[in-house]
């Protein structure tokens, strides 16, 4: 649905190429879900318990590992190519993406102890995971502006999606082993594959799009100035035109001096009957002096 808004409202317009690498992110995701297995009983877990996997090496290093990503990818992004909009905002796409995952896993682990224990709110954990928690939603909200507004809502949305789910089972997987028991591995690894090459190409898609953009922006904006130049040159041909053309010649001159009679319509033979001087101006005809 995100795609026909953003075609209707925002006016978007998407390549068929990019058109397949978002269905097989679809894909790859339904394709990672079915594969992972039903995890009975993990809502019984205490406030402690949680809290503990939370607070475990693995999962802390595995939080560690994206940031480190993420901050080492930003700086390939300022550094290498700067001025690409599109990179930027596929950067901050994958931000908004680990950090719905990681605020999904702990909205679900609040839910899972307001639902499943007792005397949850006397605990201090909880209260210390609903802030992280609060805290990463509102950094997603701004993530999430800020990639819509660099890139394109048709490929930012389902991209967004996509990695949150990811991340969200990987999240499962460390902290609570929830994929051990996963038979269908094949199908997981797969349909992860699948969403990661998928990501590769909308990225490189996008990309060309803005080079050829700029290509044409280039390409117009040189039109333009030649076509000013041109209208310079034109208006400037014709002032000189006007100029030259404003009053008679000398030769003009000497002609009108002669034919001051027919100038006025008398014939030449009543010519003798005209008395006075007749003074020919250089722009407006001709004076009689009586």
């Amino acid at each position: 649905r995100s795609s026909d808004l953003g075609w209707i409202i925002l006016g978007e317009s998407m390549q068929p190429l990019e058109v397949c690498a978002l269905a097989c992110v679809v894909l790859g995701v339904i394709m990672v879900i079915l594969a992972v297995p039903e995890a009975p009983g993990i809502h019984n877990r205490s406030v402690h318990g949680v809290a503990g996997n939370l607070a475990e090496v693995d999962f802390i290093m595995a939080a560690v590992g994206f940031g480190a990503f993420i901050t080492a990818s930003w700086l390939s992004v300022v550094l290498v190519v700067p001025g690409l909009t599109a990179a930027r905002g596929m950067l901050w796409t994958l931000m908004t993406g680990v950090l719905a995952g990681y605020t999904f896993t702990l909205w679900k682990c609040v839910s899972m102890l307001l639902i499943g224990t007792r005397h949850t709110l006397v605990h201090w954990q909880i209260y210390i995971i609903v802030a992280i928690a609060s805290c990463m939603c509102v950094m997603q909200v701004h993530t999430l502006n800020i990639a819509l507004a660099l890139g394109s809502a048709k490929a930012v949305v389902p991209l967004t999606f996509s990695l949150g789910v990811l991340i969200q089972i990987l999240n499962a997987q460390v902290a609570f082993e929830e994929l051990s028991s996963m038979r269908r591995q094949a199908l997981f690894w797969i349909g992860v594959f699948l969403v990661l090459v998928s990501m590769a190409c909308i990225v490189q898609i996008q990309l060309s799009s803005e080079d050829e953009e700029a290509a044409l922006e280039d390409g117009d904006a040189t039109a333009a100035l030649k076509k000013g130049e041109a209208e310079e040159a034109s208006m400037k041909f014709g002032r000189s035109q006007t100029m030259g053309f404003s009053g008679p010649s000398p030769l003009r001159h000497a002609r009108l001096g002669r034919r001051h009679s027919s100038y006025f319509g008398i014939k030449n033979d009543n010519a003798a009957a005209c008395r006075g001087h007749v003074y020919p101006l250089p722009s407006s005809g001709l004076v009689v002096e009586v």
